[in-house]
């Protein structure tokens, strides 16, 4: 059915229309990238490939799974993961790959950071991906983020990803 749109209010209409639509691909599209970068990340412990953040300020890479300090606390599962690795160079448990940080709803108006908060990404993004990565690793699959964006708006429409060297990426 049609909706009786006074014509004062025809342009406002459309805006919040469009607007809306443009606001839901973005976010699925960001919701792509964060969820595709863990397959794309190197693995040892799964602490890396597991701390992926978007936020409206660049991910600062100053987490640790290990107690040390100024980190009063071992974030497990990876720690006894890392202990157990270190110490015999065989995990008695698999790495663990799991999304530590939620992804908020954005504005289309919000520039959005995507950085890994690992304190040593800038490390691990030089390694090798794992037999899990679908694009070949961070560093094609950041390159391929503008190609994959017609797929979320609908048509053409142009993203702009820029890889600022912070964070690792």
């Amino acid at each position: 059915m049609a909706k009786n749109i006074a014509p004062g209010n025809l342009k406002k209409w459309a805006e919040g229309e469009i607007t809306s639509f443009l606001e839901a691909g973005y976010n699925r599209f960001i919701n792509f990238a964060v969820s595709s970068f863990p397959a794309e990340s190197p693995v040892y412990t799964g602490f890396y490939a597991s701390s992926w953040q978007a936020s409206l300020k660049i991910p600062k890479p100053t987490e640790t799974y290990q107690a040390l300090k100024g980190s009063p606390k071992a974030i497990e599962p990876w720690y006894s993961i890392g202990l157990s690795l270190r110490s015999g160079g065989i995990a008695s448990k698999p790495p663990v790959v799991r999304p530590r940080h939620s992804i908020p709803t954005f504005k289309l108006k919000d520039t959005v950071y995507i950085a890994n908060t690992a304190e040593y990404s800038i490390y691990a993004v030089k390694r090798p991906p794992t037999v899990r990565s679908k694009y070949g690793g961070i560093r094609p699959f950041i390159s391929l983020l503008p190609s994959k964006a017609p797929e979320f708006f609908g048509g053409k429409f142009k993203v702009s990803v820029m890889n600022t060297g912070r964070s690792g990426v």
